[in-house]
């Protein structure tokens, strides 16, 4: 979806140099629609980084609970058999 929004910015970019050309779709303010889709860019990029942030405190509480099972006594982790 953010690579098309993109393309979409930049297509509106096109059509805003060009309106003075040609005509443009009726009801559209393309200033308007530039800063709708910029803004929807910048809301993608704000919870990219939430949950890229979240991702990262999950993958180190996850690896701190594997490193303290690893530090268990193998009897109390259910290995009885010796070797």
């Amino acid at each position: 979806m953010e690579p098309q929004l993109q393309a979409e910015v930049e297509e509106l970019f096109i059509l805003a140099e060009k309106a003075e050309d040609e005509t443009i779709p009726a009801g559209m303010v393309i200033e308007d629609e530039i800063a709708l889709r910029q803004e929807r860019l910048a809301q993608m990029a704000k919870a990219k980084a939430v949950l890229k942030a979240r991702a990262e405190a999950r993958y180190e509480l996850e690896k701190e609970e594997y490193e303290a099972k690893l530090k268990e006594p193998r009897m109390k982790r259910g290995f009885t058999r010796t070797l």
